[in-house]
Parts: structure tokens; sequence; C-alpha cells
């Protein structure tokens, strides 16, 4: 089992520095490596068992380009890959999902216009309440858990 973790952590090595940091993006590399920092830290065997499993079939795919790095296969890389792994890591190590700060203001954004064409935010002095609470989140979020590697 450690040599199995070992080998995965020597391909993020090579792959850290053989991708740029959009492509690293694309197909949710940070988010990988984060979970291979605390994979020896689970309790169970069969939990361990199952990540290595996943992120194994992560690694395969880039390897044989099956992720040819568009955008258009993101959401497929966090549907079938990174959402199953993370259920474990949430479950387990408390990790948290971390948007980045223009996603997060576009959709704050978004829920204040929704609000203010339905009458709330004029009830509210409109103050962009939406924007401001996701914000805050985020900024909890960055300097509680991103600063751990406790995110994905």
């Amino acid at each position: 089992m450690i040599e199995l973790i070992d080998s995965l952590r020597e391909k993020a090595k090579k792959f850290h520095s053989i991708l740029s940091d959009k492509e690293k993006e694309l197909i949710y590399f940070n988010s990988i490596q984060n979970f291979l920092l605390y994979i020896d830290k689970f309790p169970t065997e069969s939990e361990k068992k199952e990540v290595i499993v996943k992120i194994e079939y992560y690694f395969i795919q880039i390897e044989t380009d099956k992720f040819s790095f568009h955008i258009s296969e993101k959401k497929e890389i966090l549907r079938s890959i990174i959402n199953p792994i993370a259920f474990f890591y949430i479950a387990r190590f408390n990790f948290k999902y971390h948007g980045t700060l223009k996603t997060i203001l576009f959709i704050g954004v978004n829920i204040d216009i929704f609000l203010l064409f339905i009458g709330v935010l004029q009830a509210c002095y409109y103050i962009p309440i939406a924007t401001v609470a996701i914000y805050l989140y985020w900024l909890y979020v960055e300097i509680f858990y991103a600063r751990k590697n406790l995110v994905y």
C-alpha cells in the first residue's frame, strides 16, 4: 500500500513539472495534490484503497491523453473523478470546496440581481447581501482551510 502511495506521489511530482498552471487548473491537479497529502491519514484501509484506485484512474487518464485540457472536459473530470474522491475527504478531514474569487463574485452578483428583481434588495437598502455572504465564506475557507491544503 505504501509503495502505491509513493508511486502516486512520484507521478504527481512528474506532472507538476510538466503541466502549465492553466492545464493544472483545467484538470483539477491541485485538488489531487491536496488529496495525496492526506491519503496516509485515513483510518480504514478500505477507504484508502478506494481513494488510491480513483487517483490511479486519474493519472492513467492523464497519461493516455484522455484529457486534452479543454474546458469542455472540466465538468466530466469533476463529476467522474474529483467529486467521488472529495466525498471521502469531506467526511474524514472536513475538506471544503474552494472556487476562484472570480467564480464566487460572479455567482454572488447573479444572486443579487435576482434578489433585486424580486424586491429583497430594496428592503435591505440595496446592500448586495449574497455577494458579501459568499465572499465572506470564500475568505473563511481561504484563511482557515486553504493554508492547510484542506481544499479541493
